[in-house]
């Protein structure tokens, strides 16, 4: 019962998405992760490899779906598309696959890289599913709406438990579920939350229900034991608040403050409880000393970061072209595939070259971004919808260089390729209201009449 259950439910949001509203489809997609989990909570299939891959596939079918109905409702649809961020993250990724080339990790890397490329062709068509700023303002709302059974679920759900010290399903006796992206989910949901500011003051995402959202995201967070998603989300979300609301008058910065401190008090609170609730090793993960030298901590990604220089350094043709896509697998010594940190990744296993796409991809967003809160400063709902993309990107890059790989980080450049496709696509939303007030308050032509006398054709400017 409880599989059918699911099922339908994901079936019905799925076609909903697809054929009624693309937000609805790009907050799937930006789900992806946390919502296998959901899913495999209550669909015994889904603990299968083979049944995560049906997920995947069922929301690029959204996605795809989604686009082509785009393609009947948007004029220009594609214009946009080709914009900095996005064609160096195109670049980026050819350059890496060109690298596997003279990668030492050629029998390792297949697997690595072919997983990874049904992401990237998702995260290129994703864009087109946000045609403009209030686009993106409703995918937030339906980021936030989704949140609520997902959240739920992780919560009260018996599938997952704390026994190993971290939220999570045990799906055999070795293997437990993507602690990682129920931890992102925590955090996007705080975002989320903090950063949304609709006009009306009254609604169903008001500040009450806002705040239970960041409470219950804060409570996700940190039961998963992923203490850069929970650090990071309140880092980006607490210095973005004054950017996300228009400040009006002394009483709105009043206002504000206020808030802010209340948040602050709120997730304090939030942090001593929940932790206070935790078993010990559990707690033990947010610790100074396991944060800077325990298992995942600060010192072994520095040391992933060490050993793939030295392996560079050493090689000077690397310095221009690289190790090569996955070098850091036969490298290392800690048996990891990855340096967890895509700085290092990409600087080291892709050189001068890779390193220069990326920095121009990351740059490129944050002229973009810079651009759309010049324009849409004075309008509240574009202003919070352009404050959330700088939030989402921010937020993605800190994950990157904690636990992300290069092929495994699509969240990040959707929302990098969004903010440059906005910020081309102002031109054409303001050529569209220039044309709309033309035929509004400048007629071509009247027709007067006075008594028996008849006027034509009288020009008006």
């Amino acid at each position: 019962m409880i599989a059918f259950l699911y099922r339908t439910l994901f079936a019905i949001t799925c076609l909903w998405a697809a054929f009624r509203n693309s937000f609805w489809s790009l907050a799937l997609f930006i789900y992806m992760f946390p919502l296998e989990q959901v899913l495999q909570s209550g669909i015994p299939f889904l603990t299968t490899g083979r049944g995560l891959e049906v997920v995947n596939y069922s929301i690029a079918c959204v996605v795809g779906i989604s686009v082509l109905v785009q393609l009947l409702r948007v004029t220009n649809l594609f214009y946009g598309l080709a914009n900095t961020s996005s064609l160096a993250c195109l670049g980026l990724y050819i350059w890496a696959l060109l690298s596997v080339i003279w990668s030492p990790a050629k029998a390792l890397i297949f697997n690595y890289v072919y997983s990874g490329i049904p992401y990237l062709i998702i995260t290129l068509l994703g864009p087109l599913l946000v045609s403009s700023i209030l686009d993106l303002f409703k995918s937030s709302r339906a980021l936030l709406l989704l949140s609520i059974p997902m959240a739920l679920i992780f919560l009260i759900s018996p599938e997952f438990d704390m026994s190993s010290g971290r939220l999570n399903i045990h799906l055999s006796s070795e293997v437990n579920s993507n602690v990682l992206a129920v931890g992102e989910f925590g955090g996007l949901l705080i975002i989320s939350a903090i950063l949304y500011q609709p006009k009306e003051i009254i609604g169903i995402l008001n500040f009450p229900v806002r705040i239970i959202l960041v409470i219950l995201g804060a409570i996700i967070s940190l039961q998963s034991g992923s203490r850069g998603q929970f650090f990071g989300a309140i880092a980006v979300s607490i210095l973005l608040i004054p950017v996300a609301i228009r400040i009006k008058s002394v009483l709105g910065f009043i206002s504000i403050l206020i808030s802010t401190i209340l948040i602050s008090i709120i997730i304090y609170y939030v942090y001593s409880i929940t932790l206070g609730g935790l078993k010990s090793f559990a707690v033990k993960r947010f610790d100074i000393n396991e944060l800077l030298f325990g298992v995942s901590s600060a010192e072994g990604r520095l040391s992933n970061i060490q050993t793939l220089f030295f392996a560079w350094i050493y090689s000077p043709i690397a310095y221009l072209i690289g190790l090569g896509t996955g070098a850091f697998s036969t490298i290392t010594s800690s048996g990891e595939d990855y340096p967890h940190n895509l700085l290092a990744e990409v600087a080291f296993e892709l050189g001068i070259i890779g390193f220069l796409l990326l920095f121009s991809c990351l740059i490129s967003a944050g002229k973009s971004c810079f651009q759309l809160f010049i324009h849409y400063r004075n309008m509240q709902e574009e202003r919070s919808a352009v404050t959330l993309l700088i939030g989402y990107i921010a937020y993605e890059f800190i994950l990157a260089n904690k636990q992300g790989a290069l092929w495994g980080v699509p969240i990040l450049f959707l929302f990098t390729s969004i903010a440059g496709r906005l910020e081309k696509r102002i031109i054409l939303e303001e050529d569209s209201n220039q044309v709309d007030n033309s035929n509004l308050t400048e007629p071509t032509s009247v027709l007067v009449s006075n008594g028996g006398l008849n006027i034509q054709n009288l020009d008006i400017k």
